[in-house]
């Protein structure tokens, strides 16, 4: 447990020295999604240590506060983004809007690295799991120790489902908010950039979802019969 404990103090630590090592966060949009992202990150994290540790012990926990974690961070970082992103009343809206396309940027590209490692760990769950129900079948491994490796799996696929919901709530910010916004205030070329990237964020949030129901699927396998 005291592994565990150090393991979740180094992680909030990291969290809250985020806000002061991002140095080019130098807008007050940018602070707030770094205080966001860290404040987050740090909840997360000890929510996540917390369950892993009743769940499946030491290792359960350390798991379970790095997807805390990470799920927290993304989670702070676009609740931050929406309470300060207030281009209506900026003074320089043309600056604010581009600063709101490469932020937009950066959101697509962590989800871009987001959807590359589900697909990834899917596939070696697929085999995993493939794997484990023709050993329970042959009776090499017990019910329990299936019953063990589902409850893993069904935990990172609630992260999966939480993280994907978090990016619909994006969508629907950028195209019932963001869009109108810079149609009113923006150039066209500022109005085509921002429809791109919400094509972009929709078509991952497909790939996303499919890939979420992949691994549900496998899940299944694990349903001792």
């Amino acid at each position: 447990m005291k592994r565990v404990s150090r393991i979740i103090a180094i992680i909030l630590v990291m969290a809250w020295m985020c806000p002061l090592l991002m140095g080019c966060a130098t807008t007050r949009r940018g602070q707030e999604q770094a205080k966001g992202t860290a404040v987050g990150a740090g909840l997360g994290a000890v929510v996540g240590g917390v369950l892993g540790y009743a769940i499946a012990g030491k290792e359960g926990a350390a798991i379970g506060a790095a997807a805390g974690a990470a799920v927290g961070g993304g989670a702070g970082y676009t609740w931050a983004s929406r309470v300060y992103d207030n281009i209506e009343k900026s003074s320089n809206k043309a600056a604010a809007l581009e600063e709101a396309t490469a932020q937009n940027q950066q959101y697509i590209d962590r989800q871009s690295r987001e959807l590359a490692e589900l697909v990834e760990k899917n596939k070696k769950l697929d085999a995993e799991t493939a794997a484990l129900a023709s050993e329970y079948r042959s009776r090499k491994i017990t019910a329990e120790a299936l019953a063990a490796k589902k409850t893993n799996c069904d935990k990172e696929l609630a992260d999966a489902r939480k993280r994907l919901d978090a990016h619909q709530k994006e969508l629907a910010y950028l195209t019932g908010s963001a869009l109108p916004t810079t149609q009113k205030y923006g150039t066209q070329e500022q109005v085509r950039k921002l429809e791109h990237q919400i094509e972009i964020v929709q078509k991952q949030n497909t790939e996303m979802e499919k890939a979420i129901d992949e691994r549900a699927s496998y899940s299944q396998r694990l349903v001792a019969g």
